[in-house]
């Protein structure tokens, strides 16, 4: 916001003698530092500098983080998604009908050169603030530690000599069992079980197809009954019963 003439009027009665304050200093004073109180007096006596203070403040503000952030829902990456796929998403070109230069007096031209760089400065700070904004509204949630409620050592089976670790924990309620169980490659795959105390009874978690693989546990189901972790190496042959070639198992204690 330019000084006009009229604002001219009032220099002989600022404490500085008539001048301004530096742009650099209004600048550093849009970003929250107190003034000096050299400064402070003369912004009570210039309405021009409390005007360009006001619109450098302006400019600050945009970048300040309210709230708490708020991660964008899954029907906004999808839309986001089949506007990129089907080409819908359009630029402007506001170039197309050109206007005649808008007419500037020299004293705005002064008082734009003036502020250039401490508009500059204030606006980069808040694009960085938008930025970080940004960015944190792409990383995922962090994840909680989850609790540890019961675990078991897997000790290899004849045969085999992979040994591992499998935990029950609890994931806001529900029971996840956590199985770890490096150098174990099977003939055909690796298949999770639970196997009950009188190791008559058997239920299938899943396949563990990798070293680390984490399983659903049936919220009915009783941990203290079925107690026996189980990893069986499983032929491809379409037959759903273990095969009785266990690789390891271990209790949950």
């Amino acid at each position: 916001m330019p000084h006009s003439d009229a604002y001219d009027r009032h220099d002989s009665a600022l404490p500085s003698g008539g001048g301004h304050i530096d742009p650099d200093t209004l600048a550093v004073l849009a970003l929250g530092e107190p003034p000096a109180a050299a400064d402070a007096d003369h912004l009570a006596l210039c309405p021009p500098c409390r005007a360009d203070l006001a619109e450098l403040a302006a400019v600050v503000e945009l970048g300040e983080v309210r709230g708490e952030l708020q991660r964008p829902g899954a029907q906004v990456w999808d839309r986001i998604a089949a506007e990129i796929a089907a080409g819908d998403v359009t630029v402007s070109d506001e170039s197309a009908s050109p206007d005649l230069p808008a007419v500037v007096h020299l004293g705005d031209a002064r008082r734009r050169r003036k502020f250039a760089l401490p508009l500059t400065i204030a606006a980069s700070i808040a694009a960085g603030a938008a930025g970080v904004l940004a960015v944190q509204a792409l990383l995922p949630a962090a994840t909680p530690p989850r609790t540890v409620l019961v675990s078991a050592e897997l000790e290899p089976l004849p045969g085999w000599a992979a040994a591992g670790v499998a935990r029950i924990e609890d994931a806001d309620g529900d029971r996840i069992l956590r199985v770890e169980l490096p150098d174990a490659t099977p003939t055909g795959y690796r298949e999770v079980w639970l196997i009950s105390s009188d190791l008559e009874r058997l239920i299938s978690l899943g396949v563990l197809t990798g070293d680390v693989g984490s399983f659903d546990i049936p919220g009915d189901l009783d941990l203290d009954d079925f107690s026996i972790v189980d990893v069986s190496d499983e032929p491809i042959n379409g037959d759903p019963s273990h095969s009785g070639n266990s690789i390891a198992r271990g209790q949950l204690a």
